[in-house]
């Protein structure tokens, strides 16, 4: 899902959200740091961004995350919190 700011239909170009562009680097900026930290977990980081780029994670105000199923549209499952927003 992207955030479509402006689209010139002259040159038939797409212009992407500021905000949407901030989010996608600030995803790609920890992800590298989790790369880095947890090196036998590239391929669930990686797995982890898209979903979270896809926009199927839904932080909740208690804590913890709902997460879309990949097989059923109808269908969250509840995700434990690993990190702290503090950078742990």
């Amino acid at each position: 899902m992207t955030i479509i700011a402006e689209c010139a239909v002259e040159t038939n170009t797409l212009t992407t959200h500021p905000a949407r562009q901030a989010f996608c680097e600030a995803v790609a900026q920890v992800a590298d740091k989790a790369r880095t930290k947890l090196p036998a977990c590239v391929g669930r980081i990686d797995s982890a961004v898209k979903i979270v780029l896809a926009g199927d994670v839904e932080l909740l105000s208690e804590g913890g995350a709902r997460v879309a199923s990949r097989s059923d549209a109808q269908v969250t499952n509840p995700a434990s919190t690993l990190f702290t927003s503090a950078g742990t």
